[in-house]
């Protein structure tokens, strides 16, 4: 699998609160947010949405990623579950499950077709600790409980 992005960073050549109109689009057709490819915007939220199709290509491969346009989230999210547990040979613990589903949640929401919907970066980040940190503090227990 190769990434490709639809210029990331190009929203950070702005002021955040503003959105920009150019004259051509320029980017990777499937990174780029519906609002720049139909009355090419440039939002805050340009980068996201590219950042959740990158995480959604990551973790559902090609074959999974182009079947998520036909799938409500839950059924994506089963789909991509499915996949994992197979790769993993079902051996998939209940914490890398959770990470799993916290990961395309915070995908879906990065593609959502309203750029006012979509998180930003700092609320994703956020997530991702909140996670990070559920995992610090599961390990501290068991090694509490068998140390």
């Amino acid at each position: 699998m190769v990434p490709q992005i639809g210029d990331f960073g190009l929203s950070r050549l702005f002021p955040s609160v503003q959105t920009y109109i150019t004259i051509k689009i320029i980017g990777t057709p499937g990174y780029m947010p519906p609002e720049y490819i139909e009355r090419y915007e440039i939002t805050s939220k340009y980068d996201v949405f590219s950042l959740g199709v990158v995480i959604m290509r990551i973790m559902a491969g090609d074959e999974g990623y182009s079947k998520c346009a036909h799938m409500s989230s839950q059924e994506f999210i089963e789909h991509v579950h499915e996949k994992w547990g197979k790769q993993l040979r079902e051996t998939m613990s209940s914490y890398i499950s959770e990470q799993l589903s916290t990961c395309l949640e915070i995908a879906l929401r990065c593609v959502e077709v309203d750029h006012e919907k979509r998180p930003t970066i700092a609320e994703i980040v956020d997530e991702l600790n909140k996670v990070d940190t559920a995992e610090s503090s599961t390990k501290d227990k068991i090694v509490a409980r068998h140390g």
